[in-house]
């Protein structure tokens, strides 16, 4: 049986101030719908530029929110949503997540916007991850962003693949006891860091990630399952 997420955090782009920091990982490619973190524990998912989509990872239904309302990821980007096929020019297997990819908002009056993340537990380790891709070359290619804390920045990411690798990061932090928001900010690049070009984002993905204990459950429960369907 699917397990189906549903959606309890709420992602905008608003000023708030800094909360914990944020360690960033290594940008990485967007390959297929197995690149999103945590499916069984996700909390939030945004299709920035497009309509709510359910993404299936492993058996577990993630539920990406639309970018509609005051509260939606996209609230305060210039640009309105738009849906291209030749955004991502990928296939995932999975035509959701196709269509995720190549859907995305951008901002072209600043090279950069903030991203307050709300709704937050205190005490608690979270993932976000971020996904920005255009893949169509001309005016595109060649740009990147990265992506701060205020105080940590990740590596430069290339939306594109004339950019470099990287489509999607990741970052992880955890909140203090009496925090529920967090906040960073994407700037875009046109050309050596120096020239600040148009931020843009396909999707957002919010996860708790499990206390030790926790996922050692998680894992015992795995292995019972499977002894189980072994006796069968």
């Amino acid at each position: 049986m699917k397990k189906r997420i549903l959606s309890s955090t709420l992602v905008a782009l608003t000023g708030v101030s800094q909360a914990a920091l944020i360690s960033w990982s290594t940008p990485a490619d967007a390959t297929n719908e197995n690149v999103i973190i945590s499916p069984a524990t996700v909390v939030q998912a945004y299709n920035v530029g497009g309509p709510a989509l359910t993404v299936t990872v492993g058996g577990t239904d993630v539920v990406f929110a639309d970018n509609s309302g005051a509260t939606g990821v996209a609230a305060n980007l210039s640009g309105g949503a738009n849906i291209n096929a030749t955004y991502w020019q990928g296939s995932a297997g999975d035509i959701d997540f196709d269509t995720i990819l190549d859907s995305q908002r951008w901002n072209s009056a600043a090279g950069s916007h903030d991203i307050t993340l709300s709704g937050l537990m205190g005490n608690t380790t979270y993932q976000v991850q971020v996904f920005s891709i255009d893949n169509r070359g001309g005016n595109s290619a060649g740009r990147y962003y990265t992506l701060s804390d205020g105080v940590t920045t990740s590596a430069e990411a290339g939306r594109d693949t004339a950019g470099g690798t990287g489509q999607f990061i990741v970052g992880t932090f955890t909140t203090g006891p009496a925090e529920t928001t967090q906040t960073f900010s994407q700037i875009g690049y046109r050309s050596a860091g120096t020239d600040n070009g148009s931020s843009q984002l396909n999707a957002v993905v919010v996860a708790v990630v499990p206390e030790p204990s926790s996922a050692l459950l998680l894992s015992l429960a795995g292995f019972a399952l499977l002894g189980r369907r072994s006796r069968k």
